[in-house]
């Protein structure tokens, strides 16, 4: 499975980061399932974050 988000970045000055929520907790968790997390800096402004999970098929 593959996921594709796109953040413009725009946040507000009382938006306090949280801890093991944003970057690093979401490659942990990727990880942690087997797949690959690729992060890059949008040319508008924020990331863009591509997510590949390994998933079985049901028959």
């Amino acid at each position: 499975m593959a996921l594709q988000v796109d953040d413009d970045g725009k946040v507000t000055p009382d938006t306090a980061p949280v801890p093991g929520i944003g970057l690093f907790g979401m490659r942990e968790r990727v990880t942690a399932l087997g797949g690959r997390l690729r992060t890059a800096p949008r040319g508008e402004g924020g990331f863009t974050v591509q997510v590949e999970l390994p998933v079985e098929r049901a028959s």
